[in-house]
């Protein structure tokens, strides 16, 4: 839920979903629901890119072991 003070100190409450890798929403959405004028509107739309990586066969992650690492003798 995006809340934002604008320039004119007031402040605007909206909406965002997401579908999968879209994002729908609006930053004035409950702002304007609520005002008897709505003298401003917004809206966005975003695409998510997430490759999908390779996976490794060391384990992966942060604490993956490198080729040519040595093991630590204290964990042996």
């Amino acid at each position: 839920m995006p809340i934002i003070v604008n320039k004119n100190g007031m402040a605007d409450v909206g909406a965002g979903f997401r579908i999968g890798p879209l994002l729908l929403g609006s930053n004035t959405l409950f702002t304007n629901l609520f005002r008897k004028n709505v003298n401003r509107a917004d809206a966005y739309i975003a695409l998510r890119w997430v490759p999908i990586k390779k996976s490794d066969p060391n384990g992966g992650g942060i604490f993956h072991m490198r080729k040519r690492q040595l093991r630590c003798p204290a964990n042996q």
